[in-house]
């Protein structure tokens, strides 16, 4: 088998949104939106390369789902000029 690991890129904290608010770590979805927007801002790069991690399922507990900010993070990607492009695409 030709395998290769994926990962996200560490530095926002698109990966928080399995979170609740009962754990320690909870972030909210606002709080994930503003981390990748001011690593972006922060970064040379910017998030060029960059896979965000995002979870379609999460504990029922956490009714601040993340993945309703998407059209925004999409929108807002799109007029910074960023383009999605597939695991496959990126690792080429």
């Amino acid at each position: 088998m030709d395998l290769q690991l994926i990962n996200y890129t560490p530095g926002t904290l698109s990966h928080a949104d399995y979170t609740t608010p009962q754990d320690k770590n909870y972030r909210n979805s606002d709080n994930i939106l503003q981390s990748i927007i001011n690593y972006e801002q922060t970064h040379t790069r910017g998030l060029n390369g960059f896979i965000l991690l995002m979870h379609i399922g999460t504990d029922a507990k956490r009714t601040d789902r993340f993945y309703f900010y998407l059209p925004q993070l999409m929108k807002w990607l799109k007029m910074k000029n960023y383009k999605p492009v597939r695991i496959d695409e990126l690792l080429k």
